[in-house]
């Protein structure tokens, strides 16, 4: 059918410019375009999503039969390889009106998929790129890896994810064998590939300092997470901004104030980039400045702790917190910026041990114990006795998981805290607590391995 002839096309050369230029002028169209962004009508959707099936379809046909031939025999040839130059496929298969369908059809991410590989295996058998300049050349394979992102996007939504997800993988290692080095930049991983290529390709994707729009969440997730915490943590002076400008909030000082007025959709987008944040603070190879690091916590992270009432806030809450303990569980944080972070972060996290949610108070409590641990010489004398004493109440909590991470906490508070801040009174009320739990059969052991080291103490 007009596939096959598509491809007939191609093998010819120039004849197969008119098509080509009809087919780009297709998927550019205002028409694909303001069907898909649009989504008033859903069988406009499904309409435009067919239109753009199809041309790409017919597009993947004409590179293929290009590529199929040795198109430098003939004059017409020629001038097919020069059209294939300066037509710019690249940029046209990454237009708005393809990439949002991407999203919501599954035949048109195959044949972008498709369309895509195609490009490069033409490039790679002609030799269309190989004497063209650098800047073009990086043009080209930034356009690429925005498609290959947003077919990375389509995988939770429209593919089957395991398989397509090991075809995106091959279709990266094939830009990488075209995209040549750049300058002094090495080139010889997929890896590489995308730490050259983060900022050009991030800033193709997603605006900096407005909303993301749906499309342009899902496309940035699946480039954090493709790209990993070594890359992230390097460019996060870029990242970061776009993770302020959803998650961060005014009135972050402000605990206990009144619910901010956002409907389900802001929620979700603020869920879904915490949970993006957890997974790159969880990383290990996530090291960013300590700058970073205090802008990250105080900016971004610190604002969602304040109690506010709702839901919806409490989740938020929740996956924040997490968040927040990742970053302090791998040793991002060191002592100077934590010294420096301690006086803002530990009355919200104590204020966060009457929580509701078990899961919450665990966390606060291990939270606190690595917080202690790091920057034990800063803490002053008045929050460090309320929040032992705070930490203390947790061991009659009704979650064996909560209790065990408050023996956890009082351990290291009484070894790794100042001796001096807790002592007297403070000190003989801790133990005198502790002994009462010396045993149960859940954190018998741990409370007994803490009072060996503290009833002396507490004694003198």
């Amino acid at each position: 059918g007009a596939a096959s002839c598509a491809f007939s096309f191609g093998k010819c050369g120039f004849p197969a410019i008119p098509l080509l230029s009809v087919i780009l002028d297709s998927l550019e169209s205002q028409y694909g375009g303001s069907a898909i962004c649009a989504s008033a009508n859903e069988k406009k959707n499904v309409i435009s999503g067919i239109h753009l099936a199809s041309a790409l379809s017919l597009l993947e046909s004409l590179l293929r039969g290009s590529a199929s031939t040795n198109l430098d025999a003939t004059e017409d040839a020629n001038e097919c390889l020069g059209y294939l130059r300066t037509a710019n496929i690249p940029s046209t298969l990454c237009c708005e009106a393809v990439l949002a369908a991407v999203l919501v059809d599954k035949a048109t991410a195959s044949s972008l998929y498709a369309a895509c590989d195609a490009f490069v295996e033409a490039v790679r058998v002609l030799g269309v790129y190989s004497n063209c300049q650098l800047t073009s050349r990086s043009k080209i394979v930034v356009n690429l890896l925005s498609c290959s992102i947003y077919l990375l996007a389509a995988c939770k939504c429209v593919y089957d994810s395991h398989e397509s997800s090991k075809d995106i993988s091959e279709l990266l290692e094939k830009i990488r064998s075209i995209s040549g080095d750049n300058d002094s930049e090495s080139v010889s991983s997929q890896s590489d590939l995308m730490r050259v290529y983060f900022r050009e390709v991030l800033a193709s994707l997603v605006p900096v300092d407005s909303l993301l729009g749906s499309h342009q969440l899902q496309a940035f997730d699946a480039l954090i997470r493709i790209c990993g915490g070594n890359i992230v943590g390097k460019n996060f002076n870029t990242v970061g901004p776009i993770f302020e400008v959803h998650l961060g909030c005014s009135d972050a000082l402000e605990e206990g104030s009144a619910p901010l007025q956002q409907d389900s959709s802001v929620y979700s987008t603020k869920m879904s980039l915490m949970a993006l944040l957890e997974s790159v603070v969880s990383d290990t190879s996530f090291s960013p400045d300590q700058s970073c690091i205090c802008y990250l916590i105080d900016s971004i992270i610190a604002p969602n702790l304040i109690w506010r009432v709702g839901g919806k806030a409490t989740a938020l809450r929740r996956v924040s917190l997490a968040a927040l303990f990742s970053m302090l569980r791998v040793g991002n944080v060191t002592e100077t910026t934590m010294i420096s972070l301690a006086p803002r972060l530990l009355p919200v996290l104590n204020s966060m041990l009457s929580d509701d949610d078990e899961s919450t108070r665990e966390l606060v409590c291990r939270s606190l114990a690595i917080i202690v641990k790091v920057a034990a010489c800063c803490l002053g004398k008045d929050s460090t006795q309320e929040i032992c004493l705070s930490v203390t109440k947790c061991l009659e909590d009704d979650a064996d998981c909560v209790r065990v991470a408050a023996c956890t906490a009082l351990a290291t508070f009484l070894v790794a805290g100042p001796e001096i801040h807790v002592r007297g009174e403070v000190l003989k009320h801790v133990v005198e607590e502790l002994q009462m739990h010396s045993k149960d059969p859940t954190v018998g052991d741990a409370v007994n391995a803490v009072l060996m080291e503290n009833v002396p103490r507490a004694a003198e």
